[in-house]
């Protein structure tokens, strides 16, 4: 498993008779909540709500793979019930300073009574990428391009039961897939095709509209993930790989194909002479073709064979987003996010996953951030 470390990203405690300090630059935190109608693309959405003051407590996360996560808002004082919230997936959008930091949707709620009888509610979100894993891909592909397949998911599949659209542009995949057969979902679906591929990020960016994207990485650290910036010291950072989680040789075991069962072995040579071998077997019933299935295996050997790892920080003042920002289709994919200090150095490293926390401390509040890589 990655090995994640907490990164504290700025506390700010109240000082004098002020009412509120944010911090000093006057930032603040916000939950919109918005009321929706329509399950598809061409829904719509208004402000039905701006909660400040009110929020105790917030989380959230972006995996580099998949885009926004799971998330919650912890509301003092209670809210009318959110059942019709649920039932239309109505949307939220955390702010700082204005700026949207994550958008989800409304999953679940409940109301929770705290110490002296005070109401708390309890709002439960997920990101758009959740919705994948509730549409069945039931369909056969021979001599098909990824980006073909792709497109053809999200055509078929996912726009019309689902908020997603996309650019054609933000779907690359040159390989040419010889033979599969998906009778899955269409988030284990796509994650088959991304490592069929190789080099490729993919995800849900909400920060306009739900818009899904697939890319290729370019490893500069720049672009497609975004730099989060620690400004009052100069970060430490560091990223370490463990030959515990390295895995570097994957038996692949594949699904009948004229009465045999396809098998193939992928290696990461360079990691073998390292560490020597260390395998797994995986299953993927999809794959109908051994070179297939001898790619599928190198890719996630490629992958895996690099190990664990973890990021460390310092405390700082995050002053813009880590996580997947896919914007236009210029911005190319991007394997490492960057850190910068107020000299200037800039330090990089990979990571997978980053999990957010705002919690309110009497007049001030902390901001938190795990960081997986």
């Amino acid at each position: 498993m990655p090995a994640s470390i907490p990164v504290l990203l700025e506390t700010v405690l109240p000082s004098g008779s002020e009412s509120s300090v944010p911090d000093s630059s006057g930032t603040q935190f916000d939950v919109y909540l918005y009321s929706t109608t329509g399950l598809t693309a061409t829904y719509t959405r208004s402000l039905n709500k701006t909660l400040r003051d009110e929020v105790v407590k917030a989380g959230w996360s972006y995996d580099r793979n998949g885009g926004a996560g799971p998330g919650f808002a912890v509301i003092q004082g209670g809210m009318a019930d959110l059942d019709d919230a649920v039932k239309s997936e109505w949307e939220v959008e955390f702010r700082r300073d204005g700026v949207t930091w994550y958008r989800g949707r409304v999953v679940d709620y409940s109301h929770v009574s705290a110490r002296k009888g005070e109401i708390l509610t309890h709002i439960v979100t997920e990101g758009y990428q959740t919705k994948l894993a509730d549409i069945r891909v039931n369909r056969a592909y021979a001599s098909q391009t990824v980006k073909a397949i792709v497109q053809d998911i999200l055509d078929n599949d996912i726009k019309p039961n689902t908020r997603i659209t996309y650019d054609a542009a933000d779907i690359v995949g040159g390989y040419t897939a010889v033979s599969l057969s998906f009778n899955c979902d269409a988030l284990h679906a796509l994650q088959v095709l991304a490592a069929l591929q190789g080099s490729t990020e993919w995800g849900v960016t909400e920060r306009t509209a739900p818009r899904l994207y697939f890319v290729a990485e370019d490893g500069t650290g720049i672009s497609e993930t975004a730099q989060v910036i620690l400004s009052g010291t100069t970060p430490e950072i560091a990223a370490r790989g463990s030959f515990q989680h390295s895995v570097n040789q994957i038996f692949v075991v594949g699904g009948y194909s004229a009465g045999t069962v396809i098998t193939a072995t992928g290696d990461d040579a360079t990691n073998q002479t390292t560490y020597g071998t260390r395998n797994r077997i995986v299953h993927e019933s999809s794959l109908l073709d051994s070179g297939d299935a001898e790619r599928f295996g190198d890719n996630l050997a490629a992958i895996h064979g690099s190990g664990g790892g973890y990021l460390r920080g310092v405390r700082g003042n995050p002053t813009s987003r880590l996580e997947p920002d896919r914007t236009s289709a210029a911005n190319a994919g991007a394997t490492r996010c960057q850190f910068r200090g107020v000299d200037g150095t800039v330090q990089t490293a990979s990571w997978n996953r980053i999990a957010y926390s705002y919690e309110r401390r009497g007049r001030g509040y902390s901001f938190h951030a795990d960081v997986e890589a």
